[in-house]
């Protein structure tokens, strides 16, 4: 079909559009407004760059997601995370530090002392399915820790996350059972400069 123009306009392209709009197409600006078809570098689900300043220290994490079943508001059961429990490895394999469940929120543990509290701000799916989200953590230093690699890092990302999901809950699952699902990740620290 050859397109007319009309005063400048390409009516064909005229008529494709509104053909596309009769029918319920979506624009690309509507789609770009899903968080999960944002393109690289764009916040997805409140995903956001890591604030100005120097990665301190990265690890890979080998550990277990702890769950506890609990009776929901529904009067279900759901299983609830307790906490984490991992070893944390240099890029050489070597047992650099620990992370854990505080009182306030999860902990990482440097061999030298340091230690950190994060804080939740934000998440997204895995890129593997079945395994817990990756996150982003607010930081600050916990209350009379040894100065170390950890001090001053204020900002905490868990990527590339592997297992870590509770397990299906049967007939069987009783109201307090704890169970531990095994799951990996790599955990980015930053500091401002």
């Amino acid at each position: 079909m050859n397109p007319i123009h009309f005063g400048g306009t390409d009516l064909l392209a005229a008529w494709l559009v509104l053909v596309c709009f009769a029918a319920g197409c979506q624009s690309t600006e509507k789609t770009a407004t899903n968080p999960q078809d944002k393109p690289a570098g764009q916040a997805a689900g409140g995903w956001i760059t890591p604030p100005p300043g120097r990665e301190v220290l990265r690890v890979k994490a080998q550990g277990i997601q702890i769950y506890k079943a609990e009776t929901g508001d529904d009067g279900q059961m759901k299983w609830t995370l307790v906490g984490p429990e991992a070893e944390l490895r240099d890029e050489m394999g070597r047992v650099v530090g620990k992370h854990y469940r505080g009182e306030t929120g999860p902990v990482w543990e440097s061999s030298d002392g340091s230690k950190i509290v994060g804080r939740k701000r934000a998440e997204r799916k895995s890129p593997r399915s079945d395994s817990v989200r990756e996150l982003q953590l607010s930081a600050k230093p916990m209350p009379g820790a040894a100065a170390g690699v950890l001090t001053n890092v204020t900002f905490v990302e868990r990527l590339d996350t592997a297992g870590g999901v509770p397990p299906a809950a049967t007939p069987s699952t009783a109201i307090g059972q704890v169970e531990r699902s095994p799951y990996t990740a790599e955990y980015v620290f930053y500091a401002p400069q």
